[in-house]
């Protein structure tokens, strides 16, 4: 056809590069690039978790939520990418339940060890 003989080289060249990128196995690969970033800052976080700065914003936007009248105890919350648990403990204090979801490994480790230095029986 006329279209595909004006296509040069250059463009087949890039149009390759194109669906390769957006191709599922492109997508897998970052997905477990970030598990991987995630996993090799896990002790950046698990120190951080447990400092007076790393809890300052999970207490502001909690008080944020309470505010609003969003955030009551006794409430059963899901926590999507809960890392060290900078959010999921606090919750926890006050929460019926809370659902914590990590995927990276070494990440998962450091918030079961947080919730379990705290002695928090609900997540």
């Amino acid at each position: 056809s006329k279209i595909l003989q004006e296509k040069t080289p250059e463009y087949w060249e890039r149009a390759w590069q194109q669906a390769h990128t957006h191709s599922l196995y492109a997508r897998k690969r970052r997905d477990l690039e970030q598990l991987n970033y995630w996993s090799a800052m896990a002790g950046f976080f698990s120190n951080t978790a447990k400092k007076k700065q790393g809890k300052k914003r999970p207490q502001k936007v909690l008080s944020w939520l309470e505010q609003e009248g969003v955030w009551q105890p006794g409430m059963e919350i899901l926590d999507i990418g809960a890392g060290a648990g900078n959010f999921t403990i606090p919750m926890a204090k006050k929460a019926a339940h809370v659902t914590a979801l990590e995927p990276a490994p070494a990440m998962l480790s450091v918030l079961q060890k947080n919730v379990r230095d705290e002695e928090l029986n609900n997540v």
